[in-house]
């Protein structure tokens, strides 16, 4: 019998999960909500932007959160588009302007997808990247 969740449980738990991240005290907690979220809802990027977030704000790497992600098949290339747009973020903080540049341009050239909000944040990122 395959478990179910109730979406709203499972918004809820990755808000508090984003929460919790805030604070390196917290970072196991938020760990363990965010693979608990990614079982549950293996499809959602949630879990996944929430691990990365976890290593941005408790661990203050960027370069951990980069590595995460990309050991999740996240790239340019491959990936949910908002997964692709932190990753691009996570470079742009890790002061790796030119691979930000790279995956948020493949993203962007790809913008068919409907995820608007990936978009613009690639593409505000581009923006700052490219000084306009």
């Amino acid at each position: 019998m395959a478990l179910t969740y109730k979406r709203e449980a499972l918004a809820y738990a990755t808000q508090l999960g984003m929460v919790a991240c805030r604070w390196p005290a917290f970072k196991d907690y938020a760990l363990a909500i965010f693979k608990a979220t990614g079982i549950a809802c293996p499809q959602s990027p949630a879990s996944i932007i929430g691990e990365a977030m976890v290593y941005l704000n408790c661990d203050d790497d960027p370069e951990e959160a980069v590595n995460f992600l990309k050991k999740n098949n996240i790239s340019g290339s491959s990936g949910p588009s908002v997964c692709r747009a932190f990753l691009g973020l996570c470079l742009y903080i890790a002061k790796r302007s030119s691979e930000s540049q790279q995956v948020l341009k493949a993203l962007v050239a790809e913008s068919n997808d409907s995820n608007t909000d990936a978009i613009d944040l690639a593409n505000k990122l581009l923006e700052q990247l490219e000084g306009k």
